[in-house]
């Protein structure tokens, strides 16, 4: 449980007890599934939908780890919605709130979120946060916007040779500003 507090104490920049509430972002939720997923602590994902406390996590336990619960499709109501009648999305996420100073970028952990090439161009990227923050923005995109998808690798995002986002059956754009990253998919 120490773990659990000390990660999301880290998360939230902010000192955290067992007991306290807590809400949390979309980037936020997406971070600590990850890290839960890579570190074997098996949470329900939807004690993470509203507030919860860090005690209410591993009562009444789960015998599938986050990852396995996104990946099932008869609990795809848990993590993201596999339907979506938009053909529109945009998101805005802040840099800091998914990657805050106290939390080194652990790429292992993040598999969960991304994919290996989705890691690898982060990493060879001028600012590794800002880009991972760009390519979750994105798939909350094309989340709102109905793409079709398990959880967030099925999404991969891919890039021209000059860089620009690309996903097939739909026109993406992302821009960043300071702490900020706002997003736009459009179903074609």
């Amino acid at each position: 449980m120490k773990n659990i507090t000390d990660f999301l104490s880290n998360l939230l920049n902010t000192p955290l007890s067992e007991s306290e509430t807590i809400i949390l972002t979309s980037a936020q939720r997406a971070r600590f599934l990850s890290w839960s997923d890579q570190n074997g602590f098996k949470i329900d994902v939807r004690k993470l939908q509203a507030q919860f406390s860090i005690s209410d996590l591993l009562t009444n336990g789960v015998n599938q780890t986050a990852h396995e619960l996104n990946r099932n499709p008869e609990k795809q109501q848990l993590s993201v919605n596999l339907k979506s009648s938009s053909r529109i999305g945009i998101d805005i996420q802040s840099i800091s709130e998914m990657f805050p100073a106290p939390i080194e970028l652990d790429y292992p952990q993040l598999s969960s979120i991304y994919t290996s090439y989705e890691l690898k161009f982060s990493k060879n990227s001028a600012d590794p946060r800002a880009t991972l923050v760009g390519l979750f923005s994105l798939k909350e995109c094309l989340i709102k916007a109905g793409a079709p998808h398990l959880d967030y690798l099925d999404l991969e995002i891919t890039h021209t040779a000059q860089g620009s986002p690309i996903f097939y059956g739909y026109e993406v754009s992302l821009s960043h500003s300071g702490d900020f990253v706002t997003s736009i998919a459009i179903k074609i």
